[in-house]
């Protein structure tokens, strides 16, 4: 059976190549694998996606498409060879993505490996494209114990940004509601905190100074580009 690689689905080519979290949500339809929400900058996004087999580049035309869920255009990318056999890099449309819309990516069962086998599922990510000066904000709380100053507490109270549910905090693998106290060991003075959707998936970042006791810290997210 052919399947896409969980460790770098979807992964994205800046400079190098980053690979996103393995979250899987579950879907309505069970035939469509939904690899949740992304945030990007880059209106001229290449998205990489890797196999665990040898991929057929010669099915991907007609199997890979693109729909803007803010105009309801579809469109089918080109997909080129990636930088091996396992994998493939899927480019923006002409004119490139447009600032302030949200997409669709989806990848076809008809996509086989080279040794012909179908891609078990269709699989999809939804992704919105937002201006790298974006406003976009997440507000914090800070308490550091007076006992051992390593345990703190931190909250994420708010955000303004779409689609975010849940936070995590560097070097702490626990996933927390928005506006739930998260309790962790934290050496460093500054931790980076990732604002994510339902699922996990990460949406935006933002570091927090934590060496002493704050309310009501605004920080300004950051998005990959």
């Amino acid at each position: 059976m052919f399947k896409l690689k969980r460790s770098n689905i979807l992964g994205l080519i800046i400079s190098s190549f980053m690979v996103f979290n393995s979250y899987v949500v579950c879907s309505a339809d069970d035939s469509i694998k939904d690899m949740g929400k992304r945030i990007v900058t880059d209106t001229n996004k290449v998205w990489t996606i890797g196999f665990k087999s040898e991929a057929d580049i010669s099915s991907m035309s007609s199997n890979v498409e693109i729909m803007d869920l803010t105009s309801g255009n579809v469109f089918t990318p080109t997909v080129n060879p990636g930088d091996n056999n396992y994998s493939v890099k899927v480019s923006a449309p002409s004119g490139g993505y447009v600032t302030g819309h949200k997409y669709k990516l989806t990848l076809k069962n008809g996509i086989k490996s080279k040794a012909g086998k179908a891609l078990p599922k269709a699989t999809v990510v939804t992704f919105s494209v937002l201006s790298p000066n974006s406003s976009y904000t997440t507000s914090a709380n800070v308490s550091v114990s007076p006992v051992i100053d390593v345990f703190k507490t931190i909250t994420i109270s708010s955000t303004n940004l779409p689609d975010a549910a849940k936070y995590k905090i560097e070097g702490n693998n626990s996933l927390v509601d928005i506006g739930k106290p998260l309790y962790s060991i934290v050496v460093e003075n500054t931790v980076k905190i990732s604002i994510c959707d339902s699922q996990g998936n990460v949406l935006g970042t933002a570091n927090l100074e934590v060496s002493t006791s704050k309310s009501n810290v605004a920080l300004k997210l950051n998005f990959e580009t």
